[in-house]
């Protein structure tokens, strides 16, 4: 059994960052990265549990969970389509940087808290952000205000959302589209009531929260509360997992990827293709240069270029592709809005 003192590297060292964004660890043990994976694919699975399917012990996974939770390696959160966090419209903004000044730029974006998502990259973009608003003139107010007045900013390209077609939190595994989930449009058919909306308030905050206690304060049995979260989650509206860089977990090339869809193709048709590659683990249909985002997670520059050639580029429908290659990575939990209100944020 691995003692808590041969953890190897720290898994605190990644910066523990007061925005409340996730960096990239450097040094994670084989044990973490696995805990972390573990934690992916279900972000309740019980300590007991997962003791021994890792082949140590429940105290020591305690531990290391809190350790990565503590120091922002990651954080178990809700993963779940915007608007049922109270947000309408999500876009990517592309940033274009002049001189020296992306660094700075970056800190002042990390701290608007309608972004979520932030990269520099290699591209005709420094910096590309994903940013969560009530409304399009929302949206528009914080471009024209908050970052297009930026020292250095040159350009400010947006690429508002159509459609959140497709989110995989666990990486490098394949991923089917459901036929209720394309029958809807992308968006899952169930419809989430005030008491679901509350739960998933609670569960955003604390993935691992237990249900008693959300029962007591919401004044719910936990039955219902376990049945709600049960069926959300069996619907796929919502997964409990933990979210994390995946360049910590040692996926070297990640991108962003503009992609035009060829004319007489459907981009939505387009994007559920896409959505099946396993190395793909976001899906948007936008407006603007591009049709489609789609961000690839893959092991190095030979898997890199096997997904563009073999599986991006080979898909139907995809006329051309811009990848924007992930210098860093920088994201956080999306809070719910009206969480956000009632804090004053």
């Amino acid at each position: 059994m691995e003692e808590l003192h041969d953890s190897g590297a720290d898994s605190g060292s990644a910066e523990h960052r007061d925005d409340g964004m996730l960096l990239q660890a450097t040094g994670l043990s084989d044990l973490d990265r696995r805990i972390i994976q573990a934690l992916q694919l279900d972000g309740r699975v019980s300590y007991t549990t997962l003791g021994p399917q890792l082949g140590t012990t429940e105290k020591v996974v305690r531990a290391r969970v809190q350790n990565l939770l503590s120091s922002g390696v990651i954080d178990i959160t809700v993963v779940t389509r915007p608007e049922a966090l109270g947000y309408r419209f999500v876009a990517i903004v592309g940033i274009r940087v002049v001189g020296g000044g992306r660094d700075a730029i970056v800190e002042k974006l990390s701290r608007l808290g309608n972004v979520d998502y932030l990269v520099t990259t290699l591209g005709r973009y420094g910096i590309l952000v994903e940013i969560l608003t009530r409304t399009l003139a929302e949206l528009g107010d914080l471009v024209d205000r908050e970052i297009a007045p930026l020292e250095g900013v040159a350009r400010v390209d947006v690429y508002p959302y159509l459609d959140l077609r497709h989110q995989q939190g666990v990486f490098g595994r394949p991923s089917v589209v459901s036929d209720d989930r394309a029958s809807a449009g992308g968006r899952d058919p169930l419809e989430l009531d005030e008491i679901d909306a509350a739960i998933l308030q609670r569960l955003n905050a604390n993935g691992r929260a237990p249900f008693l206690a959300i029962g007591r304060e919401l004044g719910l049995p936990e039955a219902k509360v376990r049945r709600r979260v049960g069926r959300m989650r069996a619907r796929g509206a919502v997964q409990i997992m933990a979210i994390t860089n995946p360049m910590s977990l040692g996926f070297d090339v990640v991108a962003l990827i503009g992609i035009t869809v060829q004319p007489g193709s459907r981009a939505i048709d387009v994007a559920d293709r896409l959505s099946a590659v396993a190395a793909v683990s976001y899906v948007a249909v936008c407006t603007g240069g591009f049709d489609l985002f789609v961000e690839a997670v893959c092991r190095g520059t030979d898997d890199f270029l096997r997904v563009m050639d073999d599986e991006l580029r080979a898909t139907p429908g995809v006329a051309s592709l811009e990848p924007f290659l992930y210098l860093g990575l920088r994201y956080r939990r999306v809070s719910p809005l009206a969480a956000a209100e009632d804090s004053g944020a």
